[in-house]
């Protein structure tokens, strides 16, 4: 790099530096031993009242979860009800579980298909296929264990 580019560069970064000092929003004076955080600010009484800055907390939590998440279709309670252990809080649409029944009913039916059919025995056709796959499996084999022949090798 060149010393003129060089120079533009350190520049540029001095030129922002000094903008982010000049934007910067901190108090940059140290703070005295008298100030204190003000975590607890003290009431104030004004014609016999008292005035003061509060924050809500609840005094018990319940983290909530569905097992198999979904879309929730129905909420049951109001907020801020109290209810009771077990019961329930709202409905989830059912779509998922649905279609996963009748995905599983599906297969019961094709596995009993399956069962009638070993049941059943195999049919005449099936038996001479397979009979035919079994004796050219066997010719492959008794071909290999001969090996080439001379008149398999001149071609």
């Amino acid at each position: 790099m060149s010393l003129r580019k060089h120079s533009f560069v350190v520049l540029a970064l001095l030129l922002i530096l000094a903008l982010l000092a000049a934007c910067s929003n901190q108090d940059t004076t140290p703070a005295s031993p008298a100030a204190q955080p003000a975590d607890v600010l003290s009431p104030v009484r004004t014609s016999g009242e008292v005035v003061a800055d509060a924050v809500v907390v609840p005094a018990r939590t319940a983290a909530l979860g569905l097992p198999g998440g979904g879309i929730v279709a129905e909420i049951l309670v109001e907020e801020g009800v109290e209810v009771a252990a077990g019961q329930p809080l709202l409905r989830v649409q059912a779509l998922r579980q649905q279609a996963a029944v009748a995905q599983a009913e599906a297969g019961v039916q094709s596995a009993t298909a399956r069962l009638a059919e070993l049941r059943a025995g195999p049919r005449s056709q099936e038996i001479e296929t397979a009979q035919a796959a079994v004796d050219a499996a066997a010719a492959q084999v008794q071909r290999i264990e001969e090996g080439a022949k001379a008149e398999d090798v001149e071609a």
